[in-house]
């Protein structure tokens, strides 16, 4: 039998079947029975493999107020059936708030290179390193010409014992990628054996709510020409308002932070930077190269930074060594503390003054963009 990694969903269901016993389908009846509840449960299951979560999302124009992981998959099934470039950025609540509107950062990096380019902030609050690689598994290889990992000290707490147990709690409709349960096996941190597209469909069964009336664009200019300008630098995933929190706020959170999470920062910080060094085996290309961007940082961050910036710098290198382009924004350009929400997340403000910088350095990294 093949390892866990290597089996399609329909493997997984043949090997359950021939494991399963005889002993109920004993009369005409329960086997009837049995046939009508294997149907019910194979055909969801099979379709999802065939056709794939994101396109069964393709014509789904979320509402304003649906759930910010509506609203990824949304694009990113809208960019598979547009079949376009893709320049993507991937992270936590962090990430999400680093740029405002998709539509406007798309316009500018478009005009800048001189191509047409779809640019998709992919950060979702908590997101973990399984989401994050199942997001990029979702653009195909052609079209993602970029990949950007927003990153900070949280993105390096996810050992290899606590990305096999976060699997479950994905919050998106997409299978653990088999390249990562291979770096999990490898590691000695098997996946145990799962069925996860049974879950998938009922995730896209509960996405009617959130239906909107209008259709998705059916291009990127008519992507970006039904933007509302008035939220290029506060779009609608940004939950962050101002007026931004005192320096004591701030401070407080800060020392939280440091009495609740150094310890596992500094016990699996390694393996964390070693998953991601897989991550980039995997994706980056010449024709798609992966950036690693330590993302801004007020100054309350440090006394995190006093505690955990060496090892943080050492994983960061480490992960150039892994081939994978490396930028540090965690000071500097131009910011001050009334950009920041609280310790990390822009506000409006921060957006607009970082988002020339920002342009330029996606221009420069993507391949093929006008010099």
């Amino acid at each position: 039998m093949p390892a866990p990694s290597d089996m399609s969903v329909s493997s997984r269901l043949v090997a359950l079947i021939r494991g399963a016993p005889t002993l109920w389908i004993t009369s005409r009846r329960r086997a009837l029975g049995a046939a009508i509840a294997a149907i019910i449960v194979l055909a969801p299951a099979i379709a999802l493999e065939v056709s794939e979560p994101w396109r069964l999302m393709a014509s789904v124009q979320p509402r304003r107020d649906a759930p910010r992981d509506t609203e990824v998959v949304s694009a990113l099934a809208w960019s598979r059936a547009a079949d376009i470039d893709v320049v993507l950025l991937l992270g936590g609540s962090t990430a999400r708030e680093f740029t405002g509107s998709d539509a406007h950062v798309s316009e500018l990096l478009t005009a800048r290179c001189g191509r047409p380019l779809r640019f998709i902030n992919a950060g979702t609050s908590q997101q973990t390193l399984a989401e994050s690689w199942a997001i990029a598994e979702a653009i195909p290889d052609d079209r993602r010409k970029l990949v950007v990992v927003g990153m900070n000290y949280l993105r390096l707490e996810e050992g290899y014992d606590q990305t096999r147990r976060t699997l479950p709690i994905k919050t998106m409709p997409f299978d653990t990628p088999a390249p990562l349960m291979a770096a999990l096996d490898k590691a000695g941190h098997p996946v145990a054996l799962t069925f996860p597209s049974l879950k998938n469909v009922a995730w896209l069964l509960r996405q009617g709510r959130w239906r909107g009336e209008l259709s998705p664009p059916s291009t990127l200019a008519e992507f970006v020409g039904a933007a509302d300008r008035s939220q290029a630098y506060q779009g609608p995933h940004n939950a962050y308002k101002a007026p931004a929190l005192s320096g004591d706020e701030k401070d407080r959170i800060v020392r939280h932070r440091i009495v609740e999470r150094l310890t596992l920062f500094r016990a699996v910080h390694a393996e964390a930077a070693a998953l991601w060094a897989e991550f980039t085996r995997r994706f980056d290309t010449a024709a798609g190269p992966v950036l690693y961007l330590a993302l801004p940082e007020s100054v309350a961050m440090a006394p995190l930074e006093r505690l955990a910036g060496p090892a943080f710098d050492a994983d960061m290198a480490k992960l150039r060594d892994s081939g994978a382009l490396v930028a540090d924004w965690r000071q500097g350009h131009g910011l001050d503390e009334a950009d920041f929400h609280d310790q990390q997340h822009l506000l409006a403000s921060g957006r607009a003054r970082i988002e020339g910088r920002f342009v330029e350095l996606l221009a420069v990294s993507t391949p093929g963009c006008r010099r």
